[in-house]
Order: C-alpha cells, then structure tokens, then sequence
C-alpha cells in the first residue's frame, strides 16, 4: 500500500509533468531529500536521475556527495553531481549566494539531462518557515502569505516542482521523517542546520514552539491562497479579452485595468483598493510572458502604484531581459514595440500562466 508520500507524488506528477518527460531528483541527504529519493524510485518513469550539488561550504561536503552517490545507487538509480562553489564575491554563508548558485547548477543539470523538471522535498513546515521570514522582513501581500509556489520556472524549459507542499493536506517534514524511518533509510544531517546566525534556522525553532499559532499560520496560508487564485483568475480573464494586437504591437484594454467589478476606468473607492492592486499586479506578472519577446515582469507595490497614478503619456514597465516601453491614452496601455505570441488567446495566457510561479 502507498505511503502518502508515494501517493502525493504520484498525483503530482499526473497533473503537473509531462507524461514520460526525464526528471531530475534534487537530493541533499537530508532527510527529507531521502524521503523523495525513496518515493520517486517506486513512482516515477522514466526513472529519474539524482542530483546532488556540493556548495563546498563544509569540510564533508566530499563525504555527504559519496553518502547521496551510494544510496542513489543502491536504489538503482543514475546520479549526477554538480559543484555550486563560492566565488570571490559571494559571502561565505550567504544564503542569497548559495540559492544563486544551486539554481545555476539545477539549470546545467537538467540541461546535460534533457529534464523537464528538478523536484525538491519542500514541504507545509517549509512554507510555514517562509511564509513567517516574508512577515518578519516587511512583505505583506498574499503572495508572500503563500508560501512556496509548487512550480515555478527555471528557465523556459524546465520547472522546479515541490510536490510535497501541494494539495489540500500538504505533507509535513515529521510525515517524510516517519516515511524515511518505515523504510530503514540512513540519512545525513545538515551542519548548517545548527547554525542560529541563519535566519531559517531560527525561524524553524520558533515555529517549533508555536502549537496555537500554527493554526493560525495555516489559516493564513489558505485564506492568502484562495484570494490569490482568484486574482490569477481573473487577470487570466481580463488578459484573454482585452489584450490585442495592434500594428507590430499590442493594446491592453482599460477593463483589464480596472478591478473586477469596476466599471472601465474608473478607480475603485478605498475599500476596493486592495482588489485593485492585487488585480493589477497579477495582470502585470501574466503580461510579460504573453509577448512575442517574453519577459518578466517586475512586479512591486511602488510600480502598482505608478500606474494607478498615471493618466497619459509614455511609460516604462521594469522587466527583464529589458523594460517595456509603453504609451499611456483613454483607450489603454499601449506597447508599439511588442508583439503578442501569435497563439490565439486562450493558449497564450494559459502558456503564460505556465511561465509564472504556482501555487497547486
């Protein structure tokens, strides 16, 4: 019978990977990467491959690659080791750095393999832990509420995929722990983890003392995720008719600026404020990836802002690889210089949609 680690993957993989697509494993030997290697020996075809990324940071990193070399073997599965070392300008236990660099390695990785996806062993404990760093560092807004979205692009070809942290029960790391342990699987610990200059490691002891507010935390999880569908939703919606192309450019529309509900144009009283920005900053983030040269959008509350106040005129929308220049008039927002993906507009959006980070 399925352990509910096993079934989770399995059902993830159904809904969110493509069928028969190679799929790299991003094992640590943490625990919690053990638990993911052992289900997705029994889940997944073609087997996956597993890849461990040595950041040199620690005297056994050489020790815990052969560790993950081994068991990867044992389970007879191909393994893959890529190095993630610090350069002379990254700080020696910087976080930011360290994260950089292993999504540089996931990228090489799954382009030497023809993967479409590296899956991680996040689970609800790290969504909870990085849903109470977004809080203490400012970020308010329901996205940062969320959590870690399930799948978020690595490059326009391959995704990073957290089947763990999906669905209504998402699993625990005491539920990969007990699913390790079941099956007698040796594991190695995390030096770092003892590490209370980390802020991840101080906020994962608080969450552990925290027994009424984690009720509370999950509530905010949910209630921050539902609102967010629904805003992803209905930019969706606004973007598949009202997003046109106009000469060798394109036209967004003012419905799809106004808050669903609004009337064309017009800004929402006070108490619609927040739907409206939350509206604007989704149709924003889906904006970029439905142009011809795709692009990613720099979504922050001072832009949400900028273009509340605007009225008419050039404008310039922060993105990357490069902004997008636009015009601002009573008939939209218009991009002379960027055409629309050629697909009709249900396909472009939902195309776009696969572009930007979700929460499954």
């Amino acid at each position: 019978m399925d352990h509910a680690a096993e079934t989770r993957l399995r059902c993830f993989a159904r809904a969110a990977l493509p069928e028969g697509a190679p799929t790299l494993l991003a094992v640590s030997g943490g625990s919690d990467s053990m638990a993911l290697l052992e289900a997705a020996r029994h889940v997944l075809e073609p087997s996956p491959v597993v890849l461990h990324v040595d950041h040199g940071l620690q005297a056994a990193s050489a020790r815990t690659a052969d560790f993950v070399r081994e068991q990867a073997q044992a389970a007879g599965l191909p393994f893959l080791l890529e190095q993630a070392l610090p350069g002379p300008d990254d700080g020696a236990h910087s976080e930011t750095s360290a994260r950089r660099r292993r999504m540089a390695a996931f990228a090489r990785a799954a382009q030497s393999t023809g993967a479409s996806a590296v899956l991680l062993a996040h689970h609800l404990d790290d969504d909870l832990e990085t849903l109470l760093l977004h809080l203490a560092r400012g970020h308010t807004g329901d996205r940062a509420r969320c959590g870690i979205p399930n799948l978020r692009p690595l490059d326009d070809r391959v995704v990073l995929a957290r089947p763990f942290s999906s669905g209504p029960t998402p699993l625990t790391r005491q539920d990969l722990e007990h699913y390790r342990l079941a099956r007698d699987l040796p594991h190695r610990e995390d030096e770092s983890n003892r590490d209370a200059t980390i802020p991840r490691n101080r906020v994962r002891a608080l969450l552990a003392d925290l027994r009424g507010e984690r009720q509370q935390l999950l509530s905010l999880r949910a209630n921050a995720r539902r609102r967010l569908a629904r805003r992803v939703r209905g930019a969706c919606c606004a973007l598949e008719r009202h997003l046109h192309a106009e000469g060798l450019g394109s036209r967004l529309d003012p419905a799809a600026l106004s808050a669903p509900g609004g009337a064309p144009g017009n800004a929402p009283c006070p108490a619609d404020e927040d739907a409206w920005s939350g509206h604007l900053a989704e149709v924003l983030r889906l904006l970029g990836p439905c142009l011809c040269e795709r692009r990613r959008v720099h979504v922050r509350r001072a832009l949400i802002r900028e273009l509340q106040g605007t009225r008419a005129g050039n404008w310039s929308l922060p993105a990357s690889p490069r902004p997008i220049e636009a015009r601002v008039t009573a008939h939209g927002l218009h991009m002379p210089h960027d055409a629309l993906d050629p697909r009709p507009p249900a396909a472009r959006v939902l195309a776009a949609l696969a572009r930007t980070p979700l929460y499954l």
